[in-house]
């Protein structure tokens, strides 16, 4: 029987499929419907990504994933990019092809819808559920502010080492004119920027203004209470109403506003007070972090409260329709550290995936002790990204199982809420 496809698959010189996207990480910008969307791409050493958006949404992609959004965001119209994803994937079913390039076009324009914040998904249908991504570096590095010239230093080997996001930590007695600088610096390389400060240490006349014109996407403001007298007590005379006034000039300069929330005890009653007062504030998201004592009595969370604290952060959650709270992770207190103090400091970083870097360089994992691996700035990388600590991000380890007592709860796939293992810790042993 005569088959004319055969005879065109035989003659015809097809163009050659283009090669997988070379490990890195990719910016793109582009507008659709009147929204513009700034996107950062980053692919890992295996073909997977991970995708950001306006620096507010992110989505896990497959190896064909990363090739079709690559491919879109770069202009390509999907009828193209099924073509390419056929030669690439030759055998593969082209109906369902052309349903995941639908899939993640959708994607595309969902993240950047306003007042959307889009969950982190696996767009892959062929690798397990239950594991990690393999990747090479962090998601994340919260950054303290210190010298200009070596946060510049530390910005650029983030950038070289494909990590899309900063987020300067600013201390009491930071220089404001070197936060703007290290802030303008990200935008330059391309880095999504933010920072995270009390509501007083951004008092300098015009900071905001600088801010917002060195390009930062999102100002992360510590809010301790819906009232003032706790809030104060915690964080500073007068901070509760400045708080409440940089949400309302970030606003008005279009900076991503993002509250930094700790817990405690008392907001196991009142978080959901706590998150009507913000949403009033028409702040929408949130980074809460646990604050934990083992020895009790200074009104952080006892060990075993833990799991109740995230059932309550999932229900006010839920109640209030936001999918926007992330749960850094847990904060111990030292021996003889007092709350107020603990509460400033914040969390390490903003999640398992991330890391901490202080001002002078040295990486600091998540969770675990307050120690340091190295040296972003003089340590080899594969020696530093190849630390134990790390292993769960760096080799695709499976997730935590979900143990009776607390099924069902988002926090856990990360390990449990009660092991020292997943909090910031200050000393002892890893």
């Amino acid at each position: 029987m005569f088959n004319k496809q055969a005879l065109i698959d035989a003659f015809v010189v097809r163009p050659p499929a283009p090669p997988a996207p070379t490990p890195g990480l990719y910016n793109f910008q582009r507008e659709e419907d009147g929204l513009v969307g700034r996107y950062h791409l980053r692919v890992e050493r295996d073909g997977s990504g991970l995708l950001l958006a306006n620096a507010k949404a992110s989505c896990l992609l497959s190896v064909t994933g990363v090739l079709a959004a690559k491919l879109l965001l770069e202009g390509q119209p999907q009828k193209k990019v099924v073509r390419v994803l056929e030669r690439n994937y030759r055998g593969a079913d082209s109906a369902k092809l052309k349903q995941d390039v639908e899939e993640v076009a959708q994607t595309l324009w969902q993240m950047i819808r306003p007042g959307r914040r889009f969950p982190t998904l696996d767009l892959d249908d062929h690798r397990a559920p239950d594991a990690w991504r393999q990747l090479s570096a962090p998601m994340c590095a919260d950054v303290e502010v210190g010298s200009a010239e070596t946060g510049r230093a530390i910005v650029d080997q983030l950038c070289a080492l494909a990590v899309p996001q900063v987020v300067f930590v600013v201390p009491h007695s930071s220089d404001p004119k070197a936060l703007v600088e290290l802030v303008e610096h990200a935008e330059d390389v391309g880095l999504i920027s933010g920072a995270r400060a009390r509501a007083s240490d951004l008092q300098r006349d015009g900071l905001i203004d600088d801010l917002a014109k060195a390009g930062l996407d999102h100002l992360d403001i510590f809010y301790a209470s819906s009232e003032s007298a706790y809030h104060d007590v915690m964080l500073g005379s007068g901070d509760w109403n400045k708080a409440n006034k940089c949400f309302e000039a970030v606003k008005a300069k279009e900076i991503y506003a993002v509250a930094v929330v700790p817990l405690v005890e008392r907001h196991l009653e009142d978080l959901l007070a706590i998150v009507e007062k913000l949403r009033a504030n028409a702040v929408e998201h949130a980074v809460v972090y646990a604050l934990v004592s083992t020895t009790g009595g200074s009104g952080a969370l006892n060990p075993d409260g833990l799991p109740q604290m995230v059932s309550v952060v999932e229900e006010v959650a839920e109640q209030t329709g936001s999918n926007s709270m992330l749960w850094a992770p847990p904060v111990e207190l030292s021996p003889g550290q007092h709350l107020p103090h603990a509460m400033q400091a914040g969390p390490r970083a903003v999640g398992q995936g991330c890391v901490r870097v202080t001002a002078n360089g040295e990486l600091i994992p998540a969770a675990g002790p307050t120690r340091s691996v190295g040296n972003l700035l003089s340590g080899d990388w594969a020696a530093l990204w190849g630390n134990p600590v790390f292993k769960p991000w760096r080799e695709g380890t499976a997730l935590a199982g979900r143990c009776d007592i607390c099924t069902g709860m988002a926090t856990c796939v990360a390990g449990c809420p009660k092991d020292p293992a997943t909090w910031a810790r200050s000393g002892g042993d890893a």
